[in-house]
């Protein structure tokens, strides 16, 4: 191997690692050396010029398979140039072009090393002494598939790094029929030279090799693939039936959910007649008694109309009575009716409103999906001032609560809004996990969004946005 030639390909494996390492500057430079020095060895065999890089790195004398002491073959020089290229373009990143140089260098090398092995001069030599080494040939190839191997993504490889069965079959039928053929022919070469067979009788026993070769790896990759195929039948079958199973135990809890909020629904009804008659009837202590009976009772009440909700929307049940809502009042009269539970919750809330903000929707899904953002801001923001704020926001109206509580972390803004999921750890806040799940989906249906902005430990901000009402369906 020529000093020049050991200096490329030296660079080139360098401007690989670099480039896997992240040093692509590093990388781009290493290649752009290896392809300067074997482009100017290209350019020298076209115009006849001694541009005296042969021997700058080492001396070498005149021998007869070279004319040109120190100067790599001609097709060595292409190979490296190319593999530069595809190098260069891995690094840009244009992997797909790339990769057709690095298969175009590993074909020309492997050519190479057949023509070695099988004795055809033909396939590694250009002129009478002009030839690729193969320790030159045996680097290019190397190097050829560790470009290949680095960068498989979105490339003519990818299929052989891939989790699936064209992977998988790829490479188990590849190595053997690259392998085995080359060894056959070796083999039938050396017979002929020994005298055992003539050479059409040759050809045909490297044909018939070669056809029994290509048949059992056929033969045996197809029923490995036939096996995992049937394997991969039971498991989606298996996974069905478990589905299945999984939908009707759903249907089963939603079912008892329904049933068992319908049958709470009446003595609950019962307990808050009672207790608030219980409240009119006696004063002082007791009253202050019935009184914290008959929020208990409401917030019962209002856990299982949460459940009977959380049932429809799982049946698709949900049904809209729509209508043209004061959006002012609506959320105005909201808060005066929570005003027990801010009071409770040590904290006050500030309204500020747009005057004649009218929305198209159900009043007590609106109402219900305010109340719920209300309720967590006063979990979570207790002891500290709320402040509302309705205003229009182009074709719609905008909602927007604020607490300066615990706040949100960024991974769990949307999270939130999923079923049965909560931001703070379920031993400190209580909740089903259920309310801004409904919230969301009642502005779904209503063709608005709910969105929060939040900075952990400085509080949360919730935007509700509903389609403001067409003029025509606002009141006289």
């Amino acid at each position: 191997m020529k000093a020049n030639t050991s200096a490329s390909l030296t660079a080139l494996a360098g401007a690989i690692l670099l480039g896997l390492w992240g040093r692509v500057r590093w990388a781009r430079a290493l290649a752009a050396f290896a392809i300067l020095l074997t482009g100017l060895t290209v350019i020298e065999y076209l115009t006849g010029a001694n541009l005296g890089i042969d021997q700058l790195l080492a001396r070498d004398s005149a021998s007869p398979e070279g004319p040109y002491p120190g100067r790599m073959a001609p097709n060595a020089a292409q190979s490296i140039v190319t593999l530069g290229v595809a190098v260069m373009l891995y690094l840009q990143p244009r992997r797909r072009v790339a990769s057709w140089f690095a298969l175009l260098v590993v074909f020309e090398s492997m050519l190479a090393l057949i023509g070695y092995l099988l004795g055809t001069r033909s396939l590694y030599q250009v002129a009478r002494a002009l030839r690729i080494s193969q320790y030159t040939a045996s680097g290019l190839l190397l190097l050829g598939i560790a470009a290949l191997a680095a960068w498989p993504q979105d490339t003519a490889v990818h299929v052989l790094v891939r989790r699936t069965a064209g992977g998988l079959l790829a490479r188990r039928i590849l190595p053997p029929l690259i392998v085995v053929p080359i060894l056959l022919g070796f083999v039938r070469n050396a017979g002929e030279r020994a005298g055992l067979y003539d050479d059409a009788l040759g050809t045909a026993l490297l044909v018939a090799g070669m056809l029994v070769l290509v048949g059992l790896t056929v033969w045996f990759n197809a029923r490995s693939i036939d096996a995992m195929d049937e394997a991969q039948r039971r498991i989606a079958a298996e996974n069905e039936r478990l589905a299945a199973e999984a939908r009707a135990a759903v249907a089963t809890r939603d079912e008892f959910i329904a049933l068992a909020g319908h049958e709470l629904r009446t003595p609950l009804t019962a307990l808050r007649l009672r207790a608030q008659l219980e409240e009119r009837r006696t004063e002082g202590t007791r009253a202050a008694e019935a009184r914290r009976w008959v929020q208990l009772v409401d917030r019962l009440t209002r856990l299982v109309e949460t459940m009977l909700d959380t049932s429809r929307l799982a049946q698709q049940r949900l049904e809209l009575q729509l209508g043209t809502v004061d959006l002012q009042a609506l959320v105005s009269g909201t808060v005066e009716r929570l005003a027990a539970v801010f009071s409770v919750a040590e904290t006050s809330v500030q309204f500020h409103s747009e005057p004649d903000i009218f929305v198209r929707a159900d009043p007590l899904r609106i109402e219900q999906a305010v109340e719920n953002i209300l309720l967590n801001a006063a979990k979570y923001g207790a002891g500290r001032e709320i402040e509302v704020s309705l205003a229009r926001e182009k074709r719609f109206a905008r909602l927007s609560v604020r607490d300066s509580g615990i706040g949100i972390a960024p991974a769990d803004q949307e999270r939130i809004f999923a079923r049965f999921e909560r931001a703070a750890s379920s031993a400190n806040f209580g909740g089903l996990g259920l309310g801004l799940y409904l919230v969301r989906q009642v502005m779904d249906a209503h063709g608005g969004t709910v969105t929060v902005e939040s900075v952990p430990g400085k509080g949360a901000t919730f935007h509700v946005r509903l389609p403001l009402a067409e003029a025509a369906a606002l009141p006289t």
